[in-house]
């Protein structure tokens, strides 16, 4: 019997340690279970879309705990449509779909929230299986991505 080589897609971000602790630990857990016909490709979409923009955005994400809590407020508790009609939706969209042609995942892992999901399945009529981790302490509008298989908390 032939076994068909598989690849997961772990889609990450260095906002914080933790979605970077959990992409580690699943590719650490994957790894050593020693599956000859898996590979896992991980990517920071974010930094490796958008370098210098993403990284004042990580700065100013860090000060708006102290400085900017307003702001921090309405980005991740405001209405889903807020942020739906923003440049964020589409953020790390052609770095994303140059990945997809690259390297063909079998599945996408999420281990990061982004709205971009959602675009590539409602407009590009993306059709790989998308599953996510949620890695944050609170649940918000950005982990739900609407054709997401699976969700583990």
């Amino acid at each position: 019997m032939v076994t068909q080589n598989k690849k997961i897609l772990i889609i990450t971000g260095s906002f914080g340690n933790g979605h970077l602790q959990v992409t580690n630990s699943v590719v650490n857990q994957l790894n050593e279970m020693n599956l000859k016909h898996l590979s896992v490709i991980e990517h920071d979409l974010f930094m490796e879309a958008h370098p210098i923009l993403t990284t004042i955005c990580k700065k100013y994400y860090i000060n708006s705990f102290k400085y900017f809590r307003n702001s921090y407020k309405l980005f991740y508790y405001s209405r889903p449509a807020v942020v739906y009609k923003c440049f964020y939706k589409y953020y790390g969209l052609n770095k994303l779909i140059n990945l997809l042609i690259k390297e063909k995942p079998d599945l996408i892992l999420l281990t990061f929230p982004t709205p971009v999901m959602s675009v590539l399945t409602e407009q590009f009529n993306m059709n790989i299986p998308i599953a996510t981790v949620m890695t944050d302490y609170r649940l918000h509008k950005n982990w739900v991505t609407p054709h997401s298989s699976r969700y583990y908390v």
